[in-house]
Parts: structure tokens; C-alpha cells; sequence
């Protein structure tokens, strides 16, 4: 182990463990006396051995590595309990308070992601530390696709709207698109009153912000700043209506 990270050979001992338990869970025979001494004390062994999955399972997702943490998972999963073990890994959070499924979406990993959602049962909706969503993190980042696959498997309306106001501060069309598509609200305005018109007029966005208004944004709000449309934004948008700036 090296900085609290388990070695390979510790990482392939943990999932080992969890193969033996999972052989003694099916009925199959075990072959040697040192097995048997393992699985009769799979109980301690098998948590100590998923810790050391789940420091494994995070680094893997933090490099991208996408078939090493399906391996991982897999492993857990026809451990004896898997599914009751897959709950604990998933709800377990990183140092920076990320779930495995949070972390996933922000390297852009839609096959981990899919099989998180679809075989191990994590929920879609759960929260880091800072209340942000996985599809809020994919958002951000502008991943379409995972995007969708968050949306299609039930994310909520909150987080739909969330998840719109970042895209449209960084500019993610694609993103913004396939939210409006599955029923984000264009007019919806966080707890400081900011609409996702407002992130993408105040970056001088010009096609996020009339894809906004194609889907009824309002134009005369103000956030708990005073801050409506920047007058940059407003004479592109408006030059022939004579609207010349709001700031409110």
C-alpha cells in the first residue's frame, strides 16, 4: 500500500475475497483448507477487502479508466450480498464528497455510468456534499451524451433546471438542447433569483441566449444582485426593437 492506496496484488486479494465469499454463497466447493479458512471468516475480511475495492474503484474512475472499474464492480456484485454491498460502494463518498456515479459523470464515463444506474441500483439523484447532482457535473462539463442517460433514467425537474443554468454559463448548446428536449424550464431562477438567460447574456452567448428565449425565458428579471441582460448582449438581441440595456 502506498499513501493509503492499495497495490494491485492487495486490490486483486480484496476482489479474490470476494470471489471466495461468493463461491461459499452459491454452494460451489472450495478447494483447499486455506479457502475454507478464508470463507469462514468472510464477514470482517470481505469489508476490509471492499474498503480496499472502493479506494481502487475511485481511483479508476478518477483516471477514466473505465473497464478496471467495471471489473471492480462486477467483482462486488456476484460477491456473496452484492447487491446489499453495491449499495454500500455507491453511497460511499471520495475526499472530495463525491459518489462513485458524481465522479463518473464528471470523466464522462457513460458505460460506468449506465451500469451504475441500470444493474447496481444507484440512484440518479443523489448528491454530493455541495447538493449538486451527476447530471448537474455532466452539465457542467458540456457531456451530451451522459446527459441524456441521467435524463432518460429519471432525473428531477430540479436538477433538470439546476442543470441548465451551468450549461448555459459555459456555453454547452448540445447540453442546453437535450435539456430543454426533457423538460427543463427556461424561466427558472436558482435561490439568488439567476436564470439561464442571465449566465448566458452576461458571457455574451448570443445563440444560447435566443435558444432561451425561443423557449419563453424572461428578459425583465433581476437576481438578488439588481443584474438583468448585459447591455452588450441586448443591442445584438434587440437593436430593432430599440431596447437598449436592462439592468434592473
Amino acid at each position: 500500500m502506498r499513501d493509503g492506496v492499495p497495490s494491485a496484488p492487495q486490490t486483486l486479494a480484496a476482489v479474490g475475497a470476494l470471489a471466495v465469499v461468493a463461491a461459499a454463497g452459491a454452494g460451489l466447493p472450495l478447494l483447499s483448507r486455506a479457502v475454507s479458512s478464508e470463507a469462514r471468516l468472510a464477514s470482517p475480511q470481505v469489508e476490509a477487502s471492499l474498503k480496499d475495492v472502493r479506494v481502487s474503484l475511485f481511483r479508476a474512475v478518477a483516471n477514466g479508466d473505465s473497464a478496471n472499474a467495471l471489473r471492480l464492480v462486477h467483482a462486488v456484485q456476484q460477491s456473496h450480498n452484492g447487491a446489499e454491498r453495491l449499495l454500500q460502494l455507491f453511497s460511499s463518498r471520495n475526499g472530495a464528497g463525491h459518489t462513485v456515479l458524481i465522479q463518473a459523470a464528471k470523466r464522462d464515463m457513460p458505460e460506468l455510468c449506465r451500469f451504475l444506474l441500470d444493474e447496481a441500483g444507484a440512484d440518479v439523484n443523489q448528491r454530493d456534499v455541495n447538493g449538486k447532482t451527476a447530471l448537474e457535473t455532466a452539465a457542467t462539463s458540456g457531456f451530451e451524451s451522459v446527459t441524456r442517460l441521467f435524463l432518460e433514467r429519471g432525473a428531477d425537474s430540479e436538477s433538470k433546471d439546476k442543470a441548465l443554468i451551468v450549461a448555459a454559463h459555459f456555453g454547452h448548446l448540445a447540453v442546453m438542447k437535450t435539456l430543454l428536449q426533457h423538460g427543463a424550464n427556461a424561466r427558472f431562477a436558482n435561490k439568488n433569483g439567476t436564470t439561464a438567460l442571465m449566465r448566458a447574456s452576461q458571457r455574451g452567448m448570443l445563440v444560447e441566449a435566443q435558444l432561451l428565449l425561443e423557449k419563453g425565458a424572461e428578459v425583465w428579471t433581476a437576481n438578488v444582485r439588481g443584474c438583468g441582460l448585459s447591455a452588450k448582449l441586448t443591442l445584438d438581441l434587440y437593436a430593432e426593437k430599440e431596447m437598449l440595456m436592462v439592468w434592473l
